[in-house]
This record gives C-alpha cells, sequence and structure tokens, in this order.
C-alpha cells in the first residue's frame, strides 16, 4: 500500500455556516430546556413520598418492594425536575463557552 502524493489530496471544504452555528444553537437548546423543565415540573419526575402505610398485612414480596422503594428514596434527590434541569443548564453552557474559546484561541473542532 501506498501512501497519496501531497499534491493528490484535495483540501477540505470550508465549513458551512449553519454548522458552525450548530453548536451555539445546540446549547442554546440545551439551556431553554433545563430552564422549561424546572419551570414546568412535569409530574413524570415527581418522586413518590416514603410509605407510612400499615404493613401488618402485608406479604413477603410486598415489604421487600416497600423497603426497596424506601432505600431508592433516601439515595434519589428530592427534585428531578431541578436536578436534570440543572444539569442541561450546564451542559448548555459549557457547549456555547467551549465553542466560544476555540472561536477566541482560532482553533477548529476535530472532524469525524
Amino acid at each position: 500500500m501506498t501512501l497519496p502524493r501531497i499534491h493528490d489530496i484535495t483540501p477540505l471544504p470550508a465549513a458551512d455556516p449553519a454548522a458552525k452555528a450548530a453548536p451555539l444553537l445546540s446549547g442554546l437548546a440545551l439551556i431553554g430546556l433545563g430552564f422549561l423543565i424546572r419551570r414546568w415540573r412535569p409530574l413524570a419526575l415527581e418522586l413518590p413520598q416514603r410509605g407510612h402505610g400499615d404493613d401488618r398485612h402485608d406479604t413477603y414480596a410486598q415489604r421487600a418492594a416497600r423497603v426497596t422503594r424506601d432505600g431508592v428514596v433516601r439515595v434519589m434527590p428530592r427534585n428531578l425536575n431541578a436536578t436534570l434541569g440543572r444539569s442541561l443548564i450546564i451542559a448548555g453552557a459549557g457547549l456555547i463557552a467551549i465553542r466560544a474559546l476555540d472561536a477566541l484561541v482560532g482553533d477548529e473542532p476535530p472532524r469525524s
């Protein structure tokens, strides 16, 4: 196998302006979605409260499920809406910051 000569290699086309704006738009979308989730509070992300019911008549499987659920609730954050929203906001801000720093330094992002 032989490598091509330097004169045979064609340069890559200049990046499309829309492709350069994609990380910025994606970052803004992530930030907007994060704020939306924190504000909207979908019911699917609400965690159940620990049960304080009468467990004397529970079967073994029900008791095991109750203990497992209560253990998981102790470990999980109390508000998944705020946690997920904050993560999206941080990810979006990080993406925008990295692209801004790349533009400031003059480095091009790696091509895949």
